[in-house]
């Protein structure tokens, strides 16, 4: 499976995706706080 990401998802910053992970509709994701990747568990 590769990434889905919903058209209404909003991504904003320095974002990293892990492979098969999926950001779902209405979903924010925000990068550049010096947070953790977004990894398929």
């Amino acid at each position: 499976m590769k990434n889905f990401i919903a058209k209404n998802a909003t991504i904003v910053g320095d974002v990293t995706l892990d492979t098969e992970v999926t950001v779902w509709f209405n979903s924010v994701l925000r990068g550049g706080m010096g947070l953790r990747p977004y990894y398929y568990r």
